[in-house]
């Protein structure tokens, strides 16, 4: 089944690498990043360099948002899920990604997608906010404190974010259950380190933004059962990257925090400070039993 999406209401928050045009300017086809900053300063020293475009910033919050204006019409864009290919893929033809997403905006026609193509990907109350505060209003759904699903269109070249008009004939129950169908079948393999005899990281191979989706789906928790038999603790302090930990633990959730407090001191893809628990088959905020 085919799907029309809403593009025209999404051109204001497309990915960086949706506004590359024939400005003349020249770059390397290809290169490596060391960090999400690195990648960042380059999309934005691309973006001065092109006719219409103004105000381009570094967000001072989100550590992979840029924002600016183009032709005189203000934009935001989150660099998260391009740094995630890059990292997952070594060291791919960035211009070709952005001239592919260049195609989509100077057609200024909706693109059709597979609904193959649906995914959820967690994102913070940042990242909800700033989109609306750019007259996008995206579908989504709190997961817990600051910590929300948001709806995508998982294409080689990015993942773009449902409107709320997009698809009118599916509830969000039926989004949320073809999405995480979806996401179970991109899983290819699943990378799960032991950090320090304690904490486990959970990594999903070749698309590393859905590692954190994994919180979502029953399966990945039933296949940990035997493990955490009295509930697990995990956190999620960047994008690409799950951390789990046995609720049974002592001090499982002061440790859950030096994994937040480490992370946060790299600075880039940076996703949740918060520490969540799952219990009785449902993502809360960690609070001590009394």
């Amino acid at each position: 089944m085919k799907i029309l999406l809403n593009r025209r209401k999404l051109l204001a928050f497309v990915p960086a690498f949706a506004f590359l045009s024939s400005s003349g300017a020249t770059f390397a086809k290809s290169r490596k990043f060391s960090s999400m900053e690195e990648l960042r300063l380059y999309v934005i020293e691309i973006l001065k360099k092109m006719p219409g475009m103004t105000d381009i910033t570094a967000d001072k919050t989100m550590a992979a948002l840029i924002t600016g204006k183009y032709k005189d019409k203000e934009f935001g864009f989150d660099l998260g899920n391009l740094y995630g290919r890059i990292q997952a893929q070594g060291d791919p033809d960035v211009l070709e990604a952005i001239r592919q997403r260049v195609q989509i905006l100077d057609s200024g026609k909706s693109t059709p997608n597979d609904i193959n193509d649906l995914v959820i990907v967690l994102r913070s109350q940042e990242y909800v906010e700033e989109t609306a505060k750019l007259g996008v209003k995206i579908k989504q759904e709190q997961i817990a404190g600051k910590l929300h699903a948001v709806y995508m269109v998982d294409l080689p070249e990015a993942m773009s974010p449902l409107s709320v008009q997009d698809l009118p004939d599916y509830s969000l129950e039926e989004l949320r259950d073809i999405s995480l169908e979806n996401v179970t079948q991109k899983l290819s393999a699943i990378q799960k380190d032991n950090v320090a005899g304690v904490v486990d990281r959970f990594q999903v191979d070749n698309n590393t933004f859905l590692s954190t989706s994994l919180v979502l789906l029953d399966s990945f928790w039933d296949s940990l059962d035997n493990k955490y038999p009295e509930g697990a603790i995990f956190v999620v302090p960047r994008m690409d990257e799950l951390f789990v930990i046995d609720a049974a633990i002592p001090g499982a959730a002061n440790i859950a925090r030096d994994v937040i407090r480490i992370t946060f001191k790299e600075g880039f893809s940076l996703l949740s400070d918060e520490v969540y628990i799952r219990r009785n088959n449902r993502i809360q905020i960690f609070r001590p039993l009394k």
